[in-house]
Parts: structure tokens; C-alpha cells; sequence
């Protein structure tokens, strides 16, 4: 952690998942830039400058850009490496005066899970400035969806012949996580089917449906952030209108 200052926040996450392909693969693509770029940072995020020294002491570089354009710089520095077992590594993000605003340690260990690979992530982060508190606050959603995008690159990358699938499925998951953390209305109804059913369980019992307007009136009331029901029925109902298009039923 930041030796510099004193976090005014921190936060400690933990997330286990199992990835459809070979450890050395997967391991490969938390040290290989190539493979790094594709996958890191959330859904709807690219990568067009990474680059990874992947030996401790060595620097990490991603240049993440948004969907609007952004840019958002991150760097890091691997502390630890045990092939095909372990990663250890420090990231971090700095106004452009050299401030401090967020600064995590990482550990990422690697199993054998029955010819697929388990990855367990551990992240401790502090943040440094008061908006840092809302950066911390995504942590967890922002590691999943890079997560998801991992997976679905790995069994690509593996060859697996449900790839594409697996891609699209996970794609509406990433987009529903933003749709709720950034409250864009477009973005939350995108993978509807016309006949999507969605109710706000907050009283009174509301119908929200497919109305856009309707929806970005309750994301802007705060109700999207704690009605985790609300997220689960209409997750449901993009799977199900998702699946239908994949398999073409």
C-alpha cells in the first residue's frame, strides 16, 4: 500500500472462478501483454497501450479506454511470480500531478480443476482522495466483468467450440453491471426481448418493463443501487431473450 499517505477508504475482495482452459494458458494472460489487453478492465473497455515485465520488480503499464473515449492510465509492478502458480502485483492509478488516487496489491493463485483452471483473486486497495471512495465502492463489479471478459477470451484462445456463445452470454452480463453502476437506461434494456417483465419490489409494487424513461427515472431515485432483486429478474430476462437469439429458437 501507498507508503505516502494514509488511505481515507479501503476495501478487500476476494473472487474464485473457474476458467474453462489450461492453467499455462490462463496464467499466460496475466503475463503476456498481448493476452492482457485483451481482457482487462470492464466490459466495453479496450486496451490500446499494455505493457507487462512479467518479473518481480517488473512494470505494468494499460492504457484502459472507456466507451465514450476516455482514457484511463493504470500502472503496476509484479511483485512475485511463480509460474503457473502464482502472481503477485501492485496496481495503481495517479492524477496527472502525481496524486495518489488509488493503489491495490493483488495476489492471483492458480490450481489445477479437472483440466480446467481455478484462479483465486485476492485484491486489497486503498484510495487516497474522496472520490476515490466511489472507485473502491465498483471494486468487485469492476473485477467481474474483467473476469468475464477473461473467460470468454480464454476458452476462445483455447479453442473451445461454445466460444462465441459463452462471449455473447457474458457480454450481457458486463452490460448489465454498467447499466446499473453508470444508471444508463439504454444500456440496461439493450438485450431485452419486447415481452421482458421487471418489477421494482421497493413499495409500492411498481412495473417497470422495457419503458426507458420509466427505468431512468428509478435508476435517478438510488433505487438501483441497493434493489439487488430488480438486477436478478431482469439478468433472468436477458438471458432468456439472448439465448433465444443464439440458438436461433
Amino acid at each position: 500500500m501507498n507508503a505516502r499517505a494514509k488511505p481515507v477508504a479501503e476495501r478487500e475482495v476476494t473472487i474464485t472462478r473457474v476458467f474453462d482452459a489450461p492453467r499455462v494458458l490462463v496464467f499466460s494472460m496475466w503475463t503476456d501483454a498481448k493476452h492482457l489487453a485483451a481482457w482487462w478492465g470492464p466490459h466495453g473497455f479496450d486496451n490500446p497501450v499494455c505493457e507487462a515485465d512479467p518479473r518481480p520488480g517488473g512494470k505494468i503499464l494499460i492504457h484502459m479506454r472507456g466507451p465514450d473515449g476516455g482514457v484511463h492510465p493504470m500502472g503496476g509492478t509484479y511483485r512475485e511470480i511463480v509460474p503457473h502458480e502464482r502472481i503477485v502485483f501492485t496496481s495503481y492509478v495517479d492524477l496527472p500531478d502525481g496524486t495518489r488516487v488509488v493503489e491495490s496489491h493483488n495476489t492471483v493463485r492458480f490450481e489445477e480443476h479437472g483440466g480446467r483452471t481455478k484462479v483465486t483473486l485476492h485484491a486489497k486497495a486503498g484510495g487516497f482522495t474522496e472520490f476515490a471512495k466511489n472507485m473502491l465502492a465498483g471494486m468487485e463489479a469492476g473485477w467481474a466483468t474483467s473476469l468475464d471478459k477473461l473467460a470468454a477470451y480464454a476458452v476462445r484462445q483455447n479453442g473451445n467450440k461454445d466460444a462465441a456463445d459463452q462471449a455473447a452470454i457474458r457480454a450481457i452480463f458486463g452490460d448489465r453491471t454498467n447499466a446499473l453502476f453508470g444508471k444508463v437506461a439504454d444500456l440496461a434494456v439493450k438485450h431485452f426481448a419486447a415481452d421482458a417483465v421487471a418489477y421494482d419490489l421497493a413499495p409500492p409494487l411498481q412495473h417497470i418493463g422495457t419503458d426507458k424513461a420509466a427505468l431512468q427515472a428509478w435508476f435517478d431515485t438510488g433505487t438501483a443501487r441497493s434493489g439487488g432483486r430488480w438486477a436478478s429478474s431482469t439478468c433472468r430476462s436477458a438471458v432468456t431473450s439472448r439465448s433465444r437469439a443464439v440458438s436461433g429458437t
